[in-house]
């Protein structure tokens, strides 16, 4: 009886997981297409979650460059996070090849 009712706990623990994954995943998208299209006012909301999720380990390092990356508030998530220095792309980087992009 007790054996039966551990293993119904687990499997609904283990669905529950999933769950929270999937709506982490979820949020995390969310956080980048705000980073990318919203106003500066939005933008800074988006980065102070992102760090309130990242200091209550619900993101981790990863999901911090993932969410951020290309976006303008990059620099400031990466730097929060200490995103490794050859993980950024430089300003002067991405102003040359959307100079070149814009000449295609």
């Amino acid at each position: 009886m007790l054996s039966t009712r551990n293993q119904n706990l687990t499997r609904e623990n283990n669905a529950l997981k999933t769950y929270l994954k999937a709506i982490l995943e979820t949020i995390k998208h969310f956080f980048r297409k705000l980073l990318q299209i919203g106003n500066d006012k939005t933008k800074d909301y988006t980065a102070d979650e992102i760090k309130s999720y990242y200091n209550c380990e619900d993101f981790s390092s990863n999901d911090v460059y993932e969410i951020s990356k290309e976006t303008t508030k990059e620099d400031e998530l990466f730097d929060y996070d200490g995103v490794p220095s050859y993980l950024k792309i430089s300003k002067k980087v991405k102003k040359e090849k959307d100079d070149f992009d814009n000449i295609l």
